[in-house]
């Protein structure tokens, strides 16, 4: 569980959807869907269920990104296919070997980077294991947060990176805080927010250690020089999610 999940996936909060151009197997159609989440190696795109039904994992498509900013073209294949509410969830791994990489690369740092964009994921300090949220913990990412919540593996909940939430993700807080998960290193907003809904706080992390940690993707305690940088995308790392 903990080595599927090392891996950063981000919940646009900033409105992000793709579109996969047609392929021999199905025809020159255009077809779109809202991207669900994203990381630097790829995305998951939910599509009505109808435009799926000539598409197979292991098949090699393009299209394009967009976002409020403007669409990058993309090149992948599809690594899974999972029925869902709605449709088809469809997950795209992205080839980097073609000539627009670095476009969609900045598309890809400007989700990251919006106030409104969230992730979770799980690291080991000694033989804890612990939960980062980063970003803003909200309504899409309850079920992955209460799903590790319920494990019963986790050691703690490292709020150092979380800058901001909504009422989903305060009640999330409430409910790890009754299943005596500890949170720990809350700042800033969000730790007023636990200080007025009255949910018990952690000081240090269960391996010892105080706020400051080796956390290869913590943020800087400097907000002049907080940054992410997004794992398989040498050299680029951009300014953190405020």
């Amino acid at each position: 569980m903990l080595e599927r999940r090392q891996q950063i996936r981000f919940h646009p909060g900033t409105p992000l959807s793709a579109s996969i151009h047609g392929t021999p197997s199905h025809g020159h159609v255009e077809v779109r869907g809202q991207v669900e989440d994203v990381s630097s190696r790829g995305f998951k795109v939910l599509l009505p269920e109808a435009c799926c039904a000539h598409l197979k994992p292991g098949e090699r498509l393009q299209g394009m990104l967009h976002t409020e900013g403007g669409s990058r073209k993309w090149n992948g294949k599809i690594t899974h296919m999972v029925p869902r509410s709605g449709g088809i969830s469809v997950g795209i791994a992205l080839h980097t070997d073609f000539s627009d990489t670095a476009p969609l690369r900045e598309t890809l740092e400007e989700v990251v980077q919006d106030p409104k964009t969230g992730g979770i994921n799980l690291k080991r300090q000694g033989n804890d294991v612990i939960l980062n949220v980063i970003g803003h913990l909200s309504l899409v990412l309850s079920r992955d947060f209460l799903h590790l919540v319920r494990s019963g593996t986790l050691a703690a909940i490292d709020l150092s990176q979380c800058k901001g939430m909504d009422s989903a993700g305060l009640g999330m807080l409430c409910i790890a805080a009754e299943a005596r998960i500890p949170l720990v290193n809350a700042m800033g907003v969000v730790k007023e927010l636990l200080d007025v809904a009255r949910i018990p706080q952690g000081n240090r992390t269960p391996s010892g250690h105080s706020g400051v940690t080796s956390n290869p993707i913590r943020l800087s305690q400097s907000a002049a020089h907080r940054s992410v940088t997004l794992p398989g995308v040498p050299g680029h790392s951009r300014p953190g999610i405020h």
